[in-house]
């Protein structure tokens, strides 16, 4: 008589149970390697973001874009802001409220920024981190102090604001883009 070769079931549940202690073990880490990864991508995208700006100051006379684009008094952003607030596709109109708007209508929004022609990419205005895309309409803001509409800072703040490149004197010491609203992964 002839013996068939093959595995038995217990042999066949001891591999089984081998391969799940591994995946055990590196399923953590891939996990940290996951959140590793979506941090090195909104930094690419800080990074494009300021390569944009840079390229908008040379091609303006040095001037920083404008950093205002959402306000629900006085008007929904002008020509020179680096991005604007969602902007409604059926009607010239703003979006009244963020949190409403499609992605087609924060997308149209971005494309009305000044920065639009040097960073066309509209995905590279949201960190793939920030899960709150529900009520916000990219992940970036520039403060006030970079050509704020704003101007001068009331309530006990403190700031100079800055039209030109070439006011800058400690460039280490400031920021252009901060990220925001950024919910489970920081970067």
């Amino acid at each position: 008589m002839r013996l068939k070769k093959g595995f038995t079931l217990i042999e066949l549940l001891v591999v089984i149970s081998i391969i799940a202690m591994l995946l055990a073990i590196l399923m953590p880490a891939l996990g940290k390697v996951k959140k590793m990864a979506k941090a090195l991508h909104c930094q690419t995208n800080l990074k494009t973001l300021m390569t944009a700006v840079t390229t908008y100051a040379v091609d303006n006379d040095d001037k920083f874009p404008g950093s205002f684009n959402y306000s629900g008094v006085g008007g929904w952003g002008t020509r020179w802001d680096w991005a604007w607030a969602p902007w409604r596709l059926d009607v010239d109109n703003a979006v009244t409220s963020g949190g409403k708007a499609t992605l087609l209508e924060r997308h149209e929004g971005i494309k009305k920024g000044s920065l639009y022609p040097y960073m066309e990419a509209v995905d590279s205005y949201h960190c793939v981190s920030d899960d709150s895309f529900g009520g916000n309409f990219r992940s970036y803001s520039m403060p006030d102090s970079i050509n704020g509409r704003w101007g001068k800072p009331t309530g006990g703040a403190v700031w100079t604001t800055l039209t030109k490149t070439t006011q800058v004197s400690r460039s280490a010491s400031m920021y252009i883009f901060l990220e925001e609203m950024i919910r489970g992964v920081t970067t």
